[in-house]
């Protein structure tokens, strides 16, 4: 059997279409832009969207940086416990069920050494918090409910149900890669989910991306094993209604060294419009070879 080609696309950005260019094959044009999409009843869609989606919690993050002195499988690891936030701020492995320490280790699926240092990190940061009955998350950065705003907060929806069948679904050698994306989300767009330098631009065709390379510098990852970066990305695929999709995917326009990267907004997304996105989502699902 052939082995599955991971697709390698082209832009064109006045037209929106995408082009398969991998393995030199050319596959139906896939719209892009909303100027070509031809939307019907745009605020009911909407609306089934999100409800498709499910329940979400609100990452937080500042304008400059976010949990940036943590290491990415610590903070791909963080991102998932916080599926179990409750609006009363307790973390609950169920409904009616406070989170224990043991409890917590059984879920995050890791080796006892792996899981204790996760553990020694969270807390000695605050992201971690005990209580007299249980566990709670730092709230300046994970919430259950409304946040409070000041000059320079932002925040993204994640989607729970989505979010812990990514993260299961990732064997731990690959949880750094999780944390790459979660780490860089200040500058992932709030529109469109591209990570750029501009992320709160509106327009896509004002959207200045951050091309691979910059993304590697950004990570501390060699240029050189860009290509490596790429295919440990390939591998980390989660099911979501009954389809395999990819944690986030890659495009470029003419020069394959301005590849662009699109984080799936199945995953997490903060924009007033996310029918804009859904062509994004669709392109995230992962082709039968």
């Amino acid at each position: 059997m052939e082995k599955e080609q991971w697709k390698i696309v082209r832009l064109n950005e006045s037209t929106g279409e995408i082009r398969d260019v991998s393995a030199g094959r050319w596959v139906p044009d896939r719209v892009l832009t909303p100027a070509n999409q031809q939307y019907r009843e745009v605020g009911e869609a909407r609306e089934a969207k999100y409800k498709d989606l499910g329940a979400f919690f609100l990452h937080v993050f500042q304008s400059t940086g976010g949990f940036t002195k943590m290491r990415p499988k610590t903070a791909a690891r963080l991102m998932y416990l916080a599926t179990y936030l409750s609006y009363d701020g307790a973390l609950r492995s169920t409904q009616r069920t406070k989170m224990t320490k043991k409890r917590m280790a059984e879920l995050l699926g890791l080796k006892r050494k792996t899981f204790d240092r996760f553990f020694t990190e969270v807390t000695d940061a605050g992201m971690l918090i005990k209580t007299d009955d249980g566990y709670t998350m730092n709230c300046n950065y994970f919430v259950r409910g409304r946040v409070e705003r000041t000059d320079n907060t932002r925040f993204t929806r994640v989607f729970i149900k989505s979010m812990r069948a990514l993260y299961e679904a990732t064997s731990p050698r690959l949880h750094q890669y999780l944390g790459y994306i979660f780490l860089l989300m200040p500058y992932v767009n709030v529109q469109w989910n591209i990570v750029c330098h501009n992320p709160l631009e509106d327009h896509l065709e004002a959207i200045e991306p951050m091309t691979l390379g910059e993304f590697c510098d950004a990570i501390g990852y060699e240029r050189d094993n860009a290509q490596r970066l790429l295919d440990n990305y390939r591998k980390i695929t989660f099911n979501w209604n009954g389809r395999q999709q990819y944690f986030c995917t890659f495009f470029y326009e003419e020069d394959i060294r301005d590849m662009r990267i699109v984080c799936n907004p199945n995953l997490f997304y903060i924009g007033g419009h996310i029918e804009k996105v859904e062509s994004y989502g669709e392109f995230c699902v992962k082709g039968d070879g």
